[in-house]
């Protein structure tokens, strides 16, 4: 179960109390995930929620919150480097066959199977 208490004692583990900013990120992002741990998404829903992005100045403890959240969800996930996935897209694209959504084509298929795509 993926929960704001169970991501804040994993931080308190590791001498962390989250900030007012951070347990906003952390609440963003169990909402995004719901209680088990996995995406919200009804059936035949594309997206019931695009995601969340946090932001802040450097040293604020984003990519600590992301990382505990996305190390205790309990989904199909991916976490890489935004360049890494613009590079794969582009390979991708590149050998796509030719049509009118092909980058749709080729993000459903890249996407087929992750529940939680984290960017770092």
């Amino acid at each position: 179960m993926l929960d704001e208490a169970r991501i804040t004692r994993k931080l308190a583990a590791r001498g962390i109390m989250p900030d007012a900013r951070q347990r906003d990120a952390i609440a963003a992002l169990v909402a995004l995930l719901g209680a088990n741990g996995s995406q919200r998404a009804k059936p035949g829903a594309a997206f019931a929620q695009q995601g969340v992005y946090c932001h802040g100045l450097p040293g604020r403890g984003k990519s600590l919150v992301v990382d505990t959240a996305f190390e205790l969800a309990n989904c199909r996930k991916r976490r890489l480097h935004f360049h890494e996935f613009l590079r794969e897209m582009n390979r991708r694209l590149v050998s796509a066959p030719r049509g009118d959504d092909r980058l749709g084509a080729v993000s459903r298929e890249w996407l087929d199977g992750v529940e939680l795509l984290c960017f770092r």
